[in-house]
């Protein structure tokens, strides 16, 4: 029986992933080069961190949230038990760039639309809330975000500080 050079890269992927979350398991982490994205906020997947510190729009982060978002997230296990690890999601704004809450939730980046801003998590828990209306991601700061629903992101808290960016990364395999 043949297996299709997509069923291959599938099976290949698959092995490699359970290998990641086997040895992390144990407390063998990557190599300072890679993150592993387990979350639905972007494609499942190796990352690879990319030397640099010129952020532009639309670039993907791994970061670390402030304390009390990071308190958020884990009490209300939005993420696995093994959090400690920064969170990816794509760049949606550096400084100085415009975005806007509307009074239907609707959250805009420069014009153009990337999701909505839900009222309560999947468990019907109040989420935090940002205000409607237009505003300007400050010096120093930079808004996180994905299209993914359910992802919580920046259009819910705001703008995370720039030093709280531990890496641009692209995808190095993902599915």
């Amino acid at each position: 029986m043949k297996i299709d050079a997509k069923k291959k890269k599938i099976l290949a992927f698959i092995a490699v992933f359970e290998l990641l979350i086997l040895l992390s398991s144990f407390g063998i982490k990557l190599p300072r080069f890679m993150y592993l994205n387990v979350t639905e906020s972007l494609p499942l997947g190796i990352y690879l961190k990319i030397p640099g510190t010129g952020l532009r729009n639309g670039d993907i982060v791994a970061f670390r949230n402030s304390p009390d978002i990071e308190k958020l997230i884990i009490e209300r296990d939005y993420f696995p038990e093994h959090f400690g690890r920064p969170i990816m999601l794509k760049h949606a704004a550096v400084e100085g760039t415009p975005y806007m809450i509307g009074t239907d939730r609707t959250v805009m980046v420069q014009n153009r639309y990337i999701g909505l801003m839900k009222a309560s998590d999947s468990q019907g828990r109040p989420v935090p809330q940002q205000h409607p209306g237009k505003y300007i991601v400050p010096a120093g700061y930079f808004l996180p975000y994905t299209t993914a629903a359910n992802s919580f992101d920046g259009r819910y808290y705001g703008p995370i500080e720039k030093e709280n960016i531990e890496a641009r990364v692209i995808p190095l395999f993902t599915w």
